[in-house]
Parts: C-alpha cells; sequence; structure tokens
C-alpha cells in the first residue's frame, strides 16, 4: 500500500513539473514575441520622433522581459512576492535619485510631442532670445543669441522651459514661405 501512494505521488509530481515547464515555456514565448512585435508596433505611431521612439521602446522591451521572466518565475513554482518588493523599493529610490533627470526627459517628451516650437524657431526664454539649434530629451539648445558672441551656444533644461513662459518671437516655416514669396515676386 505504501509504495502504491509513492508511486501515485511520484507520478503526480512528474505531471506536475510537466505541466509547469509547459507553462514556463509558453509564457517565454509570448514574452519573446512580445518584445519583437510591440517595439514595431510603437515604432509606427512615433516614426516622427525618433528619440521618443527609441527611449520607449527600450524601455517596453525591458518591462516586458522582467514581467515575462517573473510570470514563468512564479509558474515554476518560485514565490516572487520578495523580488517584486525589492524592484519596488529599488524604483521608488532610483525616483528619488533621478528626480531632476526624469523630469527634463519627460519635459523632452512633451516639448517633441506638443511642439510648442520647433528647431529654426526664434524664441525668448529667461531674458535670452535665440534660435532653436537642437531639441534634445533633456536641454534645447540655442544659437544665435542676441547680445552674445556669434558661436555662443545656451542650453536650457526642458524642465525649466515647461516651468516659465516661452515667447516664440519668429516661427522656422513662416519665415520660409516669407522668403519663398520674396523671391517669387523678384522673379
Amino acid at each position: 500500500m505504501k509504495e502504491k501512494i509513492i508511486a501515485l505521488i511520484s507520478e503526480y509530481s512528474t505531471l506536475l513539473w510537466s505541466y509547469a515547464i509547459v507553462r514556463v515555456s509558453l509564457t517565454l514565448l509570448i514574452t519573446w514575441l512580445a518584445s519583437k512585435y510591440i517595439p514595431i508596433l510603437v515604432g509606427k505611431y512615433l516614426q516622427q520622433y525618433p528619440q521618443v521612439r527609441r527611449i520607449i521602446q527600450k524601455t517596453g522591451v525591458t518591462l516586458i522581459w522582467m514581467m515575462g521572466i517573473l510570470a514563468a518565475m512564479a509558474y515554476a513554482g518560485v514565490d516572487v512576492s520578495a523580488i517584486i518588493t525589492s524592484l519596488g523599493l529599488l524604483g521608488f529610490a532610483l525616483g528619488l535619485a533621478l528626480k531632476d533627470t526624469v523630469t527634463n526627459l519627460i519635459s523632452g517628451v512633451m516639448i517633441m510631442l506638443y511642439s510648442p516650437f520647433e528647431r529654426g524657431d526664434t524664441i525668448e526664454f529667461g531674458g535670452h532670445t535665440g534660435k532653436v539649434q537642437w531639441i534634445d530629451m533633456k536641454y534645447t539648445t540655442l544659437c544665435n543669441v542676441v547680445g552674445m558672441e556669434e558661436d555662443d551656444i545656451i542650453l536650457i533644461p526642458n524642465q525649466a522651459l515647461f516651468q516659465k513662459t516661452i515667447i516664440v518671437k519668429e516661427k522656422a516655416k513662416q519665415v520660409e514661405s516669407r522668403v519663398l514669396q520674396e523671391q517669387s515676386i523678384k522673379s
């Protein structure tokens, strides 16, 4: 009788392990597929914002793999609650430590998406008037600043651009169309 119970338990545990292996394998397969195709979908919607697209794709792939691995570990019978708690505490600590950097990055994304000004526009900010040379994830670069030397540039943190008033003096597209009109009148 004892031998039958041991054989039954052994057979049952083998069946459970087989089931767990299938679940882990399927979870990792779905994770791999999601990590391949979700960035492609994101890329289609954010084609005109390459920097934003790149950050969202890399962050998305990392999060997909983290969730997939945690789910696979849970299906394998590992208690992942301590790991999830540790990741939460780590995220909280990193959020506090990198507050200004993250704020600049989010502000850069918002500037790129809402486009209050673009490259080539002349803006006034904080007493400086200049032409927007580049909009990056952390900084907006002004060149040809009034009152400064020709080669001088100003790097403005994007967080500051969201906190204070920006005056758009001249849009680059307006300047382009005015030049084209003047050229057609001369012709």
